[in-house]
């Protein structure tokens, strides 16, 4: 009976302790001590393209989650408008390169720091990009 209630102590300390001491959300970076800058691109830009192949131009939740993270780097903006101006330029985005399809397939190559942001090398839909990722909730771009 000790041991399930330092267990449930042990646990509910844990919890405190996150919630107070670490707000947002556990992520790869904050868990391995690796908050880099590059480290941070990379684990933004993974769950972008994740978020982009699985939401392509349907509208729903994935892509809503893919226009938040090119445009501020979270997978959710709450204010209205905030959201609407990240879709519109998340379209005209894809538009520009023309990749506003339903399917697209990638392929995630190198990172690398430049100044306050990191490129990363990706080939989309058989075509190889360079998108630079800011260093602060700031959107994607184009580097190439």
């Amino acid at each position: 009976m000790k041991k399930v209630i330092v267990i449930a102590l042990v646990v509910a300390a844990a919890f405190y302790a996150k919630k107070h001491f670490m707000p947002g959300e556990l992520s790869l970076s904050s868990v391995s001590g690796g908050n880099s800058q590059e480290a941070v691109a990379k684990e933004r830009f993974e769950k972008f393209m994740r978020s982009w192949k699985n939401g392509g131009v349907s509208l729903n939740d994935a892509e809503q989650a893919a226009a938040c993270l090119w445009a501020r780097g979270k997978p959710f903006i709450s204010d209205n408008e905030e959201i609407r101006n990240a879709a519109d330029s998340f379209d005209k985005w894809r538009k520009a390169k023309g990749l506003y399809v339903q399917d697209i397939s990638y392929t995630i190559g190198d990172y690398r720091q430049e100044g306050d942001y990191t490129i990363v090398d990706v080939t989309i839909n058989g075509s190889r990009y360079h998108v630079g990722i800011p260093k602060d909730a700031n959107p994607m771009f184009w580097a190439d």
